[in-house]
């Protein structure tokens, strides 16, 4: 479970994005969201990886229970790849 926070960090791997592609991610039913690359935050400096996205969101805003998130990822070439999962809020 993720306890609910005002900044919490998601991060998705679309492991064969090439570079160009763009991001969103939606909750339960709520509006899509754009999703910025992500850049590593140790070992290499300032790595950005091309098939990574990371986006903080405010969970104290989600009910306590199950959700389900959905990441979209566009490709340059049109491609649309989804991918989503279940996870819990705890208060």
């Amino acid at each position: 479970p993720i306890k609910a926070s005002e900044s919490t960090q998601i991060v998705f791997n679309c492991y064969d994005a090439p570079n160009g592609s763009a991001a969103q991610v939606r909750i339960d039913s709520r509006p899509w969201i754009p999703m910025e690359q992500y850049v590593e935050p140790g070992g290499y400096v300032n790595m950005q990886m091309p098939h990574h996205f990371g986006l903080s969101i405010d969970t104290m805003e989600l009910k306590a229970g199950k959700h389900r998130i959905i990441a979209k990822v566009t490709w340059p070439d049109g491609t649309i790849v989804t991918e989503s999962t279940n996870f819990a809020v705890t208060n």
